[in-house]
Parts: structure tokens; sequence; C-alpha cells
């Protein structure tokens, strides 16, 4: 049930990008986009350090959040219909922006994330009752 909700949605955001208005955005769009990643790596690195995970975790799973992106679309989809920020002058720029960052963050991210989930060692078989240390290839 779940594919064809999530390819509806992705589609009804797709429908909102606007290529040409993207292209006029330039800076602005790879500045966000930028950030976004960085504030999610910083974000699950400090989560990660303050709870005291392993290094693993502290390091890689910020690289597995980057394609979470259906929470941005409904939020930008409701933002851009809600009538206050409607009238607002950049309010076309900055949804073509946000559906932008999330095609490329969709498009790169399912490899990172499973680059991630190997280099932490998080797809290793585990034996029923061994610690994390005791891994079997």
């Amino acid at each position: 049930l779940t594919p064809p909700i999530y390819a509806a949605f992705f589609a009804l955001a797709g429908t909102e990008l606007d290529i040409r208005t993207l292209a006029a955005s330039g800076l602005l769009g790879v500045v966000y986009l930028g950030a976004r990643a960085l504030g999610k790596y910083g974000g699950a690195a400090l989560g990660a350090t303050l709870v005291r995970d392993t290094p693993a975790t502290r390091k890689y799973l910020g690289l597995a959040l980057l394609p979470q992106a259906g929470v941005a679309i409904g939020l930008i989809l409701v933002l851009q219909d809600t009538r206050a920020f409607m009238d607002l002058p950049y309010m076309h720029q900055m949804v073509n922006i946000v559906l932008a960052s999330i095609l490329v963050n969709e498009v790169i991210g399912p490899p990172l994330t499973k680059l991630a989930l190997e280099r932490s060692g998080a797809t290793r078989r585990r034996t029923p009752g061994a610690t994390a240390t005791e891994v079997r290839s």
C-alpha cells in the first residue's frame, strides 16, 4: 500500500517544480542544499555524541538521513497554500529550491545511505544474543 502513496506524493510535489525559477535562484539553491546536508550530518553527529553512541554512528548517521524528505515536501506544499505565505515575494522561488534539494537528496541519498550502512558495520549479520562486538561476517 505504501509505494503507490509515495509515488503519488512525489508526483504531486514534482508538478510544483518550476525549472526556470530554479535556474534563476542559482547560488541560493546551492547554499540551501549544502546547509541542509550539513545540518543533517552535523545534527546527527552531535546527537550521537551527546548520547555517547558509537564512533561509527557519529560518522555515518548523517549520510543515512539525507534522503529523508517526506515531511519537508508536505510542509512546503502546505506552506505554499497558506494565505499568509502566498503573498511573500520569493515564495515561488523558495518552494522550488526546497523541492529541487529534495530531488537531489532523493537521487544521491539512497547510495549514500547504503555506503553509510556498509561502512558503519550495520549490515553485518549478528548471531542471536551476540553483543555488538561479536559480529560474524
